[in-house]
This record gives structure tokens, sequence and C-alpha cells, in this order.
């Protein structure tokens, strides 16, 4: 498992034609299953969490 892919794919690319970047993708993002993405992904399920705490406590 790449821990980090975005990184990794702007690393490959990086002595290319085309670089990657994120907004390279948007149609990607489109079709993505939220709540599968979630389950799935051990990285982005974390991310979320912690994303959701921060989001409780300013919300105080």
């Amino acid at each position: 498992m790449i821990s980090n892919p975005k990184e990794e794919l702007k690393r490959a690319t990086f002595k290319g034609r085309k670089r990657f970047e994120e907004s390279h993708c948007p149609e990607i993002f489109e079709a993505l299953n939220f709540d599968l993405v979630v389950k799935r992904c051990d990285f982005f399920g974390d991310f979320i969490s912690q994303f959701d705490e921060k989001l409780k406590i300013k919300s105080k």
C-alpha cells in the first residue's frame, strides 16, 4: 500500500512533461463514492475522523 499516493504521483511525474496536479482529475472526484472510500481507505477514514473531531471542538 502506498502511504501517501498524492506525493508518490508528484514524485513519479516530476521530470515528465505533464506533472501531476490535484486539479487535473476533477472527474475522478465526481465519480467517487465517499462512504466507500472512507470504508476502504484507512488513511482517509482516519483523516475524516480527525477532521470531524476538530469541527466539533470549533462548534462549541
